[in-house]
């Protein structure tokens, strides 16, 4: 399991858990312990 932080500029596929929210309306974010995205 990759942590969110370890992905940025990682190509291909990898598997992560995490937390899926919605902070605002419309806007998704994926979260766990080191980052989220939107």
């Amino acid at each position: 399991i990759t942590p969110i932080q370890s992905l940025i500029g990682c190509t291909g596929r990898r598997w992560i858990m995490g937390v899926i929210s919605q902070l605002e309306d419309g806007h998704f974010f994926l979260e766990d312990l080191t980052a989220a995205v939107e």
